[in-house]
């Protein structure tokens, strides 16, 4: 008899749980995130974005030393502030050797003038083989929205690599593990 209930209770867990898929999947619960790869052949180097994030060509030039080459952004319906955002700047050293701690202090003197942020959260690590620094700090975007921002700087061939991530503070646990995975797949080395 208690075999008898055991089994019925099991075949009902088991419909359930496939009546459920459907609402689970179509929630974005249970799907996996399809990642597509962008590569860009003149600045030399490949990511990997959500399917659902917008890709955004910027307009560069290789005769300027700085240039923000490709935004991804999660849009949230409005026009002004994303939900979440990834963009690559390039900048060109012009022949200086420039050390990546150095590299480290300009961002964190050029992010705090533009973003008046006052203190950041640093660290060494390694991306795609490549030695890398992260500056991690919190700022106000547009309309007055906290929001927080990591900064994954590399060098390869005296052009530093910046990867900014940004997303609003309440959002910040739910799009750090995608930025993560965007940072890390992360490649220099594509050449034309």
């Amino acid at each position: 008899m208690a075999a008898a209930k055991t089994a019925i209770l099991l075949t009902v867990i088991i419909i359930l749980g496939f009546l459920m898929v459907p609402a689970l999947l179509s929630q974005g619960i249970m799907a996996q995130d399809e990642f597509l790869t962008y590569e860009n052949k003149d600045f030399g180097f490949s990511i990997q974005y959500p399917s659902d994030w917008k890709k955004e060509e910027e307009y560069t030039s290789k005769s300027s030393n700085v240039n923000i080459v490709v935004s991804f952004t999660k849009q949230n319906g409005s026009r002004i502030n994303t939900e979440a955002d990834l963009y690559i700047r390039t900048e060109d050293f012009l022949g200086k050797n420039v050390s990546l701690e150095e590299f480290a202090q300009f961002q964190k003197a050029y992010t705090s003038s533009l973003l008046a942020v006052s203190s950041f959260n640093e660290s060494k690590t390694i991306i795609g083989n490549k030695p890398a620094w992260q500056l991690g700090y919190i700022f106000k975007g547009i309309g007055g929205i906290t929001r927080d921002g990591l900064n994954s700087l590399m060098i390869n061939d005296n052009t530093g690599y910046s990867l900014v991530f940004s997303t609003d503070k309440k959002s910040f646990d739910k799009y750090l593990p995608i930025a993560q995975k965007m940072i890390e797949s992360f490649r220099i080395g594509i050449k034309q």
